[in-house]
Order: C-alpha cells, then structure tokens, then sequence
C-alpha cells in the first residue's frame, strides 16, 4: 500500500499536467501562481472575469521573484457560473485550484455575494466530475466552520449547527464548501483548506491585505477578540503540497499558523513599526458606537456592523493536522509574517 505522501504524489506536477487556478488575480491565487511556477508547472490556465486586473498577478509574481516562461501561463476571460464555458475550460484538466471568492465585510451586497461564491463552486463541481479532474483543491475558510464549546481550540470536526450569527461571507464559504463534499460523494477527489485570517500582500485597500496599513500606523485601540492567523505564503504552500498527497483526498484541514488577541497582533505590528502599542480596549458598545457614527456621516463606512461583530470574539484554531499528513510542513509564526508585512508596506508607501 501506498504512504499518503507517495500515493499520486507525481500527478501534479508531471510535465505538462494542465492545471487550472481560479482567482489567480487575488491575494491567495496570485501566491499560489507563484507557487507552482516555482515547482516547474508549465501549463496554468487562469480563468478570470476581468482580464484587465491580471496586473494583480503580475505585481504579485514580480514582488515573488518568480518569472514564467513563455506559455506557461494562459489567462483565460470565462465566467465562472457559466457551466459551457466551464466544460470546455476543464476538460483534459489534472487539478482544479478554485481560490476564487467575492469578499466583502461591509456589510453591502451580502444575498449577492452568497449566491455568487455558492454558484461558481457548484458550476466547477460538476464541470469537475464530468471532465474527470483528477484532484479538486477548495480553498474554504474557518467561517465555514463551529467553534468548540467552552473557548477550546477549533479543529476540523467543528460543523456550523446553525447560520445565526454567522456572517453573509461565512454562510456562503459554507455552502459553497457543501457543494465540494456532495461532489465527493459523487466520486470527485477533492481536498477542503479552511484558512484563518491569511496574512499576505495584495491591494493594500482590500480584503485582508487592508489589515496591514492599520499595523503600520498604529492604534490607540484594541478589539476584544482573538482569532488564528495563517501566512499567504504557507496557504499557497499548503494547497500545492496537498495536492500531491494521495492520502488527504477527502479531508479538511484548517490552516492556522498561531492564534493571536486582536491587542497581541496590533501590538507586533507596532513592535515592526517602531510604533507604541495599543493601550485601550474597543468593546462591543464602543464599535457598535463607531459603526453608527460612520453611518450618520455617510459615505462608505471603514467599519461594519458585521465586522465589529467578528472582531468581539475570541475563537482559537487547530492547524495541526496538516502535520499528521505532511510531516516536514512547517507554519510561519503570525509575529514574523506581521514584520515581513509591515515592512514590505513601508517599502511600497516609500516608492510612491
């Protein structure tokens, strides 16, 4: 029998295997490009809605070092929750990367965003299982997930019981995962990721890349909570390593490098910064107060309900079970991705 490391360990990454990444101009997908450049493949095919934004790509390989060689990357326009587009895109594919997902935490366009992140995954499910995709990475996320009783650590068995209190971004990560699991139940080889919070380099403005500019500027105020933190880096490590790895077909594995207070993470990034760390807590009533007050001045608020919300609890993560099927993974520590960050972020504000 086969180790878990060794079973289909070369499908990946043989010469010439067709893979496909979508969201390849994201935070996420854009590393994972990088990632597999690196490992020689020679054959990517990117699926985007706006060919326009592929200098996201661009800017992330350039900032990775990492140089294509000609035709290794085809970047494809193809709408997602098109199922003909999809039948032709997949077909002779060997591994289906899907890190495409809208985002957003401000609390606008929620129903929009769920049926969006739900409809795609569905669409490639089924393209998958009938164009015989090999293996089906998803990247989900720890939104999808329960949390365990009694502020214990969350790990893979954690199942959401119910969608109260669970964020427009959570419930659609849920049932966009559950469209994976009832594609294995189909025969699809497909391996779940949960991330925690990625750390990683992006459009400063956005997502979670917007976490940075706060750790480099410093604030006076600290949330109540606490979550896990994952580097983008580990993230696009973990999917390529998986991906190869036999055994972890039909798992999930949360991806959580450490678990960090909100006070803890603003306090490494003013450690980077040379800045004073954070010295009063910003409880419920207090964001609840700033949210309302963004809303009577108009305009787009920086701070939502829902992110207030999610920055008022503490739910801690497992990430280790990665380790049980790829013994030699070794995380990055939140503290070091947020100096790498912030001094990266100082070095862009430099140049402009």
């Amino acid at each position: 029998m086969q180790s878990r490391a060794e079973d289909a360990a070369g499908d990946v990454f043989a010469p010439g295997a067709k893979i496909i990444v979508t969201g390849a101009t994201g935070m996420v997908g854009s590393h994972l490009v990088a990632e597999l450049l690196r490992r020689g493949c020679s054959q990517l095919v990117l699926p985007v809605r706006n060919p326009a934004r592929a200098e996201r790509l661009y800017a992330t390989l350039e900032r990775e070092g990492v140089i294509s060689s000609s035709g290794a990357l085809r970047i494809v326009e193809a709408a997602l929750n098109n199922p003909l587009e999809l039948a032709g895109l997949l077909e002779g594919t060997d591994t289906v990367f899907h890190c495409a997902a809208r985002v957003s935490l401000d609390g606008g366009g929620a129903e929009e965003m769920i049926e969006t992140n739900v409809e795609m995954t569905a669409h490639l499910v089924n393209a998958a299982l009938t164009c015989g995709v090999r293996r089906f990475m998803h990247v989900s996320s720890i939104a999808a997930l329960g949390t365990a009783p009694d502020g214990g650590l969350t790990d893979e068995t954690a199942t959401l019981e119910s969608l109260a209190g669970t964020s427009p971004y959570g419930i659609g990560k849920f049932f966009a995962e559950n469209e994976v699991w009832r594609g294995v139940t189909e025969g699809l080889r497909a391996v779940v990721v949960n991330p925690a919070v990625i750390l990683g380099a992006g459009d400063w403005r956005t997502g979670s890349p917007a976490i940075v500019p706060v750790l480099a500027g410093g604030s006076f105020f600290y949330p109540q909570g606490a979550t896990g933190f994952v580097d983008v880096h580990d993230v696009a490590r973990a999917l390529a390593d998986l991906a190869g790895c036999g055994g972890a077909v039909g798992e999930r594995f949360i991806l959580c490098g450490g678990n960090l207070s909100y006070r803890e993470l603003l306090e490494a990034g003013a450690r980077a910064a040379g800045r004073r760390g954070p010295k009063m807590k910003a409880g419920p009533k207090l964001l609840a107060a700033a949210v309302k007050t963004a809303r009577i001045f108009g305009g787009r608020a920086l701070l939502s309900q829902e992110l207030a919300d999610i920055l008022s609890r503490s739910c801690r993560y497992d990430g280790s079970k990665i380790g049980r099927y790829l013994p030699s993974f070794v995380y990055t520590s939140p503290e070091r991705s947020v100096a790498r960050l912030v001094a990266l972020y100082r070095e862009d504000r430099k140049k402009r």
